[in-house]
């Protein structure tokens, strides 16, 4: 069959369709990103460039986040004066009972975020109070102080939780073994709502 000029400017089309493919997964291939379907936003990429493979995306408040295989992940924040920042979110399976547990951890606001098995938070936690006997304390922006119990922790309540989530910034009082005085410390809260909404994708994926 002669190869007329309409078949072979096909004929060169389709070469060229397949040329721009090979070299769009060479490309991803070379940058160690791949494109995936199910993620928790639509431009989550599985990152695959460093020995731990993990997905990527950003939230639409333009932060981003990974998450890893085995559960944790986090949400990266700018660092504050003392070059810490983000949000890290654990929901590793308890091989005991069988049952994934998750925390939210601040690295710049001294507080983690007990779930233990629940689908919502349970209870708020100042990472740097230990003194035995005393009591510690957190507020958020201006609204009423909250107090802790001697262990540093606090009911989870959804009045609570919500100030978290909406809130701009939080300060709290830790009492730090064997310093046997209150210090206090102020860090923000960006990016904590993304936090929660990581810890249920996580939770709903796994």
């Amino acid at each position: 069959m002669p190869l007329t000029s309409r078949s072979f400017a096909g004929a060169v089309l389709i070469c060229a369709l397949g040329l721009a493919s090979c070299v769009a997964d060479k490309s991803a291939a070379s940058t160690g990103r791949v494109a995936l379907v199910d993620g928790w936003y639509p431009n989550e990429y599985e990152d695959t460039s460093s020995g731990s493979p993990h997905r990527t995306g950003q939230t639409p408040s333009g932060l981003e986040y990974n998450i890893y295989p085995d559960g944790s992940g986090g949400i990266e924040t700018p660092s504050n004066d003392v070059g810490v920042s983000g949000w890290s979110v654990e929901c590793k399976m308890d091989k005991m009972i069988d049952v994934r547990q998750c925390t939210i951890l601040g690295a710049g606001t001294d507080i983690f975020i007990l779930y233990f098995g629940s689908s919502d938070p349970q209870w708020i936690c100042l990472s740097k109070h230990d003194f035995p006997g005393r009591t510690g304390a957190f507020r958020v922006d201006s609204n009423i102080p909250v107090s802790t119990n001697e262990q540093g922790c606090a009911p989870a309540t959804p009045t609570l939780v919500k100030q978290l989530m909406s809130g701009s910034q939080l300060t709290t009082r830790a009492v730090t073994f064997p310093d046997d005085f209150p210090v206090d410390r102020t860090g923000s809260l960006l990016g904590l709502r993304e936090a929660f909404g990581l810890v249920a994708h996580i939770r709903a994926q796994h």
